[in-house]
């Protein structure tokens, strides 16, 4: 639940379900373990009757202790007077115990539920590439790769493709990465090569890479990728992945 978000009225729910099965078995095995107590005390808290014709006489439990004399006077030396007690107790009064256990039917609780956001949740991307020229930049990813412009805020050229931003950063001058800085995701790979090279886009041959006739390598993973540079040198690339 949200700080903002009013917590959830209160609601009776079964004692059989989330709380009350474990509470009442909890509750059974005390009741359970305080019968087993008493019957044991009852048992042996009674002796057996002197005669067949007797009943049988309850057992005591004697406890000897000391304490002050009642109206104790300090002696000479000072120290007051103890006397010794004897406190006989029938183990049958021991034994009591109060069996009125209670039985939980239903419980009224308040729910609240709290989100903790303990992770971070990424969203849309943003990427940013280096170029020298804002006019040919735009005609190249504008024009030919079909990104729309969103605004050139005087810092970067920004231009969107789906749910995702590219902003062209303009630089003096461009030192191209020996790799891929973007690319692309394609559902149907050959057919968007064909386009894109109808449009003037030129993909990339690399030596020491097997690809087909469209420029395209296969990875052992049965991924395809296919890369061409933008005006500025930037490596980007197109592929599918199945």
């Amino acid at each position: 639940m949200g700080k903002n978000e009013a917590p959830q009225p209160e609601t009776t729910l079964p004692m059989a379900g989330l709380v009350g099965g474990p509470l009442q078995a909890a509750l059974d095995v005390q009741k359970g373990l305080a019968e087993a107590t008493s019957a044991f005390l009852q048992q042996v808290g009674t002796q057996p009757p002197a005669s067949d014709d007797s009943a049988a006489e309850a057992g005591s439990a004697v406890f000897h202790y000391r304490r002050l004399a009642h109206d104790a006077v300090p002696a000479a030396d000072g120290q007051l007077p103890v006397e010794n007690v004897e406190l006989k107790v029938p183990l049958l009064d021991l034994a009591h115990v109060d069996l009125n256990v209670p039985t939980i039917e239903q419980m009224l609780t308040d729910l609240y539920a709290t989100t903790h956001r303990d992770r971070v949740t990424l969203g849309s991307m943003i990427g940013s590439i280096s170029v020298t020229d804002a006019n040919r930049a735009r005609g190249f990813y504008a024009g030919m790769l079909g990104m729309t412009f969103v605004q050139d805020d005087g810092f970067a050229m920004v231009l969107r493709c789906g749910s995702n931003m590219v902003r062209l950063v303009i630089m003096p001058q461009v030192a191209p990465a020996q790799f891929a800085i973007l690319g692309w995701e394609s559902a149907d790979l050959e057919a968007d090569i064909r386009a894109l090279a109808a449009r003037g886009v030129l993909f990339v041959r690399y030596s020491f890479l097997p690809q087909d006739e469209l420029d395209i390598w296969s990875a052992p993973d049965g991924s395809s990728v296919a890369w061409f540079k933008d005006p500025d040198g930037n490596t980007l690339s197109l592929s599918h992945h199945p």
